[in-house]
């Protein structure tokens, strides 16, 4: 199959198996569809593109990626949705832009309520139309957890961090402290300004 349009394997969450697929570069768009309301487990929570031939992806292609669920939900961690099913058949090398943005192989990105990881060589295939995969390699994204810094919620989560060694210049001209007079603690920058003033310090 050349897709110079827009590829879809339906109208809804379907699987579609094809022969040799080829998006051009500049002209494709792969319109990938989820359902967040589907139990992942039934296996049709996400399409399948199933490519019985070489997968050639050209520069510039697009992933598209929408949620049909009425009111979407975020997938658990570590679900796995095969994109394309290719098995024993070459992948180009080529890689998928996704808002803008070019997706190297394991690299991670974010759309709807999650963050993903790309894998366009994995040879474990994900949890969607399992039956009607190939057996070797498929394009996959897996659900990861966010950024520490942006997803962490609870008790410390926004905790000072811990001074280290370039943290322990006091702000005042020409005066250090050394750090070998700083007890090996771990502490915050609250705590270092308290106990600061009673160290002994001597002229940089």
């Amino acid at each position: 199959m050349l897709a110079n349009g827009i590829l879809s394997p339906g109208a809804s969450v379907e699987s579609l198996a094809v022969g040799a697929t080829t998006f051009s570069s500049g002209s494709s768009i792969f319109a990938y569809e989820v359902d967040s309301s589907v139990v992942v487990g039934s296996g049709s929570a996400a399409d399948l593109l199933v490519s019985n031939g070489n997968l050639s992806i050209g520069t510039g292609s697009i992933l598209e990626f929408t949620d049909l669920a009425a009111t979407p939900a975020a997938f658990s961690q570590g679900t796995k949705f095969s994109l394309i099913s290719y098995g024993s058949n070459s992948w180009s090398g080529g890689l998928f832009t996704h808002q803008g943005n070019e997706l190297s192989n394991l690299e991670t990105f974010s759309t709807g309520l999650n963050q993903w990881e790309i894998r366009y060589n994995d040879p474990v295939g994900g949890s969607n139309f399992t039956i009607d995969q190939l057996s070797g390699s498929s394009v996959t994204i897996t659900a990861v957890p966010e950024p520490a810094s942006l997803g962490r919620v609870g008790p410390g989560a926004f905790a000072p961090r811990p001074l280290t060694e370039p943290d322990l210049w006091v702000p005042h001209p020409a005066l250090w402290v050394p750090f070998s007079q700083v007890k090996q603690e771990r502490l915050t920058r609250g705590q270092f300004r308290d106990r600061v003033q009673f160290l002994p310090r001597r002229c940089q």
